[in-house]
């Protein structure tokens, strides 16, 4: 079983340790850090961080996940970042993907951020998630590569 509580500082380096390779892939065309510096950088601007943990004797960290808002009562950025054991609980973390995003749309009705191209798996989950994909930037972040922008309207 796995579950959300807010995240401290030392999940950062327990889920970089073992950061799936598409995540860690995304951070260096988007911002050329480690996967723990975008993390911990995630964790420091978040009004909100969350960290994914198993539900063991352990509680091992899987992945981190966040928003920040940006335009108070209206809209904000949405992240989530996942170590390689987090694919061992996937159908589980599809299932409770929406409440976790419907809790943060309870704070920001319009949610958004940008995602690698390359990143198909995590497109598709984004979709399946309800939100849309508005607009194609080719050259974004630190290695000037496409990235897709993704808006989701909090549903009423």
């Amino acid at each position: 079983m796995i579950e959300a509580r807010p995240t401290i500082e030392g999940d950062a380096e327990i889920i970089a340790s073992d950061i799936r390779p598409e995540d860690a892939e995304e951070i260096d065309a988007a911002s050329g850090l480690s996967a723990v510096d975008a993390l911990l950088a995630g964790f420091q601007r978040s009004t909100e961080c969350f960290t994914i943990y198993r539900e063991d004797a352990a509680k091992t960290p899987l992945a981190m996940f966040g928003y920040g808002i940006t335009e108070p009562n209206l809209c904000g950025i949405i992240w989530l970042l996942g170590a390689n054991g987090l694919m061992r609980h996937r159908y589980e973390f599809l299932r409770k993907s929406h409440y976790w995003v419907d809790y943060m749309q309870s704070k920001i009705p319009l949610a958004y951020n940008v995602v690698y191209e390359k990143n198909v798996v995590h497109i598709k989950w984004l979709q399946w998630l309800g939100f849309k994909l508005i607009k194609r930037h080719s050259n974004f972040g630190y290695r000037q590569v496409p990235f897709i922008e993704f808006v989701r309207l909090r549903h009423v």
